[in-house]
């Protein structure tokens, strides 16, 4: 498309053979072609070398949408992101993958047929490097990569630019001995032949800036350009019109030669911004991958240039482009650090990297709405230049945000694994790093360094997913090593105050194992959170016995958090080494034990433990402040030590469905307490008002405390009903309570003939509280809302299958009735029945359900 000159019927007839254009008109031969148009191929090969005005001023867009020669066939090639407004309306539309590794290696075999052990050298270097694999994707590259290890066989490549270099130098070598008669060794050529270089590369961009990819030869001063071998000459292929041409042996040698001009320059500051603004603005985009792989460092400037489009991400698709070449850009100029700041300074704060069959996607939903995330393509390449990005992400006064959540997917190459990691040791943003132990478990060392060395990373998430040739204890292995060597950095870092560690566990049944937390006795730690997320863990004693050693020894914890969700212990757990440590300890100030699901707080009772003996170390302990339990059982004694209390601050409990009554009575024996000023409760059962009559006689007594009442289970609200009185004594407790900030009570319930009188009610109560109650979350479900959510005429059926689904349900739930199939219990392990037990989350009218006796005594 070179030749193109803007008219569809002059390149035709300007092709035929001479005796063929004698015998038709341009018209008739136009109007011949419309009439077989059925029967044409057009075929316009590399539309993006064609000149744009010729493109503007002709009929090819219309040729292309079938606007023109109606039922014609065409097929157009081009680079990618060249027309893509056009090249949408072809269908299909293919892109060339270029070589498999496969065909790489049998053309390098077939290249060095005399020479085996030179072509044996070319493929090993290649393999084992992920860079020069994918730079030979391109024939032409692994024929320049060949051509190169014949001329140099001491050093190949690492980036686009070097082997362009290096061929230009090879060229270059070649013309002084052929043409002039010098010899010239090393890298340093003469300055007159620097010179005619540069002046070839004023010639590919002026070229490129008007997109010619064809020169007159008459154009080019001096001659002797024309034989320094980059230019190939030609005779136009008008039969008429013939013309002397030439053109770059590439067009990639074209924008090579263009960057190497542009490089030269960069000593005229204003000459240089007005050529990296046609750059971006012209989207010459291997023009400056070569312009960076050329300046290094001094690149900053013509990143910075694209860098200003990032800003703008509400085009999805050019943002995603920009980024990729970005990141490209970084490797190409060395992972220089002035370069790969600056892309750091425009990277969104959550990214997410992984491999899905190969290649390499850098994410982040949290950017765009769910429906649009963007999703860029990486190349090994841009995962190199990533590296750089990360190693140079900093919090500072230019930059206070940063990258500060990264996601590094199972599927990532080890070695890739390895370099992002190796990279955040000098990071100074990241706060939450996301690994998966099998991506990590090679590498749990640089984990380890990466964790001692930067003090920045304050979470770090382990997700955990059994393969098809794990077992339990191998998994269980994995991550105890793993969470082993990750405690090694915390133990060598004496500077970091908080950190914690989230595990999340994909698989449905396995043994949590003794995680080393006792190791942490000597660190500085001040703040610790463990938090297991999992379909079903089974904890062992040691676990809860490390958490007591834990406790015992270690002076600087002022904070633990312990969590685990969807927890079924043994019910024999023994808590007496973690209460024995409680009151021993001097220092901890907050302590949050928590073991529910992820839905909520335990709903059966026989997979939960019983924590409240923990309770008793508040009678001894006089230094924790803030203090979080989850209760699964109707222990009223804690009630007598909360009314004992006087250091407490701070109050949350969980308790689960079937102790909800206990809400009212912790309420009851807070009253009056000295120290307490935040309360949250979360409850189960159907005691809205109950709980709201005594919250309104704490309110009333001017009780200092932040009160938030929220309940669990909100999707079942048409059994919470509130009465009119209890609101009514809510109303006129909150006018005369002078010290509440923040009341959030959850939705309630009532009948349609109720709903008015306590909607009014409602609207009363925001309307006459004291100023000082700021944030007051008040609110009633409307009638239909209820049975829209919950027809009562409507049956709700749950099946609790085991790991063979073949066998059928082992129980079904119908509207709180559980049936039992006693023969696929029998026929399962003791774990897996319990992980079926504590499956089971059906509830109906906000009851739990009830297991029969039978059949727990059987089997559990």
């Amino acid at each position: 498309m070179r030749d193109y000159s803007g008219d569809i019927a002059d390149a035709i007839i300007e092709q035929l053979p001479e005796e063929y254009q004698i015998m038709f008109s341009k018209d008739e031969l136009w109007d011949q072609l419309l009439r077989d148009s059925c029967d044409l191929l057009f075929v316009l090969d590399g539309l993006d070398e064609i000149d744009r005005e010729a493109f503007e001023n002709s009929d090819l867009d219309n040729l292309i949408q079938g606007k023109t020669m109606y039922g014609s066939t065409v097929i157009v090639t081009s680079r990618p992101h060249e027309f893509d407004a056009i090249l949408k309306f072809c269908h299909p539309n293919l892109a060339i993958t270029g070589y498999t590794s496969n065909d790489r290696d049998n053309f390098i075999v077939n290249y060095f047929l005399d020479r085996v052990d030179m072509g044996n050298k070319l493929i090993k270097e290649i393999q084992s490097k992920h860079i020069l694999s994918e730079i030979c994707q391109t024939p032409l590259n692994t024929i320049l990569l060949c051509v190169l290890l014949e001329e140099n066989s001491e050093k190949l490549p690492d980036t686009i630019t070097e082997l362009y270099a290096s061929l230009v130098l090879a060229i270059t070598k070649n013309y002084c001995t052929t043409r002039k008669g010098v010899d010239i060794d090393g890298d340093e050529l003469p300055d007159d032949i620097s010179s005619k270089l540069c002046k070839l590369g004023e010639y590919a961009w002026q070229g490129l800036r008007e997109n010619r990819l064809i020169f007159r030869q008459s154009e080019i001063s001096p001659e002797e350009l024309l034989l320094t071998g980059f230019l190939a000459k030609n005779v136009g292929v008008s039969r008429i019109k013939r013309s002397k041409t030439c053109n770059f042996l590439h067009k990639t040698f074209q924008e090579y030669f263009a960057g190497l001009y542009i490089s030269s320059k960069l000593n005229d500051t204003e000459a240089v911004g007005s050529d990296f603004h046609d750059i971006v603005e012209k989207e010459l985009y291997t023009v400056g991958l070569f312009v960076c792989g050329l300046l290094g460092k001094e690149a900053k400037l013509l990143v910075k240039e694209f860098s200003k489009k990032l800003e703008n991400k509400s085009d999805k698709e050019k943002f995603e482009l920009l980024l990729q070449r970005c990141l490209l850009y970084v490797h190409e100029s060395g992972g220089h650090e002035a370069v790969a700041s600056i892309v750091a300074s425009e990277l969104p704060t959550d990214l997410s990297l992984k491999s899905i069959g190969g290649d390499y996607t850098l994410t982040n939903p949290a950017l765009y709405n769910q429906n649009q995330p963007f999703s860029v393509y990486l190349d090994h390449q841009s995962v190199s230049g990533l590296c750089s990005v990360l190693k140079n992400s900093h919090c500072n006064s230019a930059n206070p945000t940063g990258i500060q959540h990264l996601i590094l997917s199972r599927e990532l190459q080890k070695s890739h694994i390895r370099d992002v990691l190796a990279n955040l040791s000098e990071n100074t943003s990241v706060e939450l790093l996301d690994v998966d132990i099998y991506s990590v478990g090679p590498q749990t060392t640089d984990l380890s360094t990466v964790i001692e060395r930067c003090t920045n990373i304050k979470d770090v998430s382990l997700s955990v997913g059994k393969q098809n040739s794990e077992t339990d204890d191998q998994l269980a292995d994995l991550l105890c090593s793993t969470v082993a060597r990750l405690f090694e950095g915390l133990k060598s870092n004496q500077s970091r105050e908080k950190f914690r560690i989230i595990i999340n566990d994909s698989s449905v049944i396995w043994p949590f194992p003794n995680l080393p937390l006792a190791s942490l006795k000597d660190s500085k730690l001040a703040e610790l959170e463990m938090q297991i997320m999992s379909m079903c863990v089974f904890v062992e004693q040691a676990l809860i016995d490390s958490i007591g050693e834990l406790l015992r020894n270690n002076t600087n914890l002022t904070t633990f958090t312990f969590l685990i969700y969807s927890v079924a212990p043994k019910r024999n757990i023994d808590f007496t080494t973690v209460r024995e440590a409680l009151e021993q300890n001097t220092t901890l100030r907050c302590f949050k034990f928590w073991f529910c699901s992820v839905d909520g707080p335990p709903v059966l009772k026989a997979c939960c433990p019983d924590v409240t003996p923990l309770f008793r170390a508040l009678d001894s302990n006089t230094t924790i402040r803030e203090l979080s339990f989850t209760i699964s059982e109707p222990c009223y004694g804690i009630c007598d030590i909360l009314r004992r209390n006087s250091t407490l601050t701070d109050l949350t409990f969980f308790f689960s469905n079937d102790v909800g009554d206990l809400a009212v009575n912790v309420l009851w024996a807070l009253i009056g307490h000295k120290t307490l000023h935040k309360l949250w409760i979360r409850y189960g059962g159907s005691m809205c008002s109950e709980v709201l009559n005594c919250l309104s006689c704490a309110v009333g007594c001017n009780f200092d405390c932040s009160l938030q009442i929220v309940r669990w289970d909100t999707l079942y609200p048409r059994s919470v009903h509130v009465n009119a009185s209890s609101l009514e004594t809510l109303r006129d407790s909150l006018k005369v309570n002078e010290t509440l900030r923040e009341l959030h009570i959850p939705p309630m319930a009532c009948t349609e003939t109720e709903y008015p009188e306590l909607s009014n009610l409602v609207l009363q109560i925001k309307e006459s509280k004291n100023q000082q109650l700021s944030d007051l979350k008040l609110s009633l479900n409307p009638p239909e809302k209820r049975a829209q959510s919950f027809p009562s005429n409507e049956k709700h059926t749950i099946k609790v299958f085991g790991s063979d689904k073949s066998k059928g349900p082992a129980f079904i739930v119908e509207d709180g009735n559980v049936r039992a199939n006693e023969d696929v219990l029998d026929s399962m392990s003791e774990r897996e029945r319990n992980s079926v037990l504590h499956a089971i989350k059906g509830h109906h009218d906000q009851k739990l359900v009830e297991i029969p006796q039978n059949i727990l005594k059987k089997y559990f």
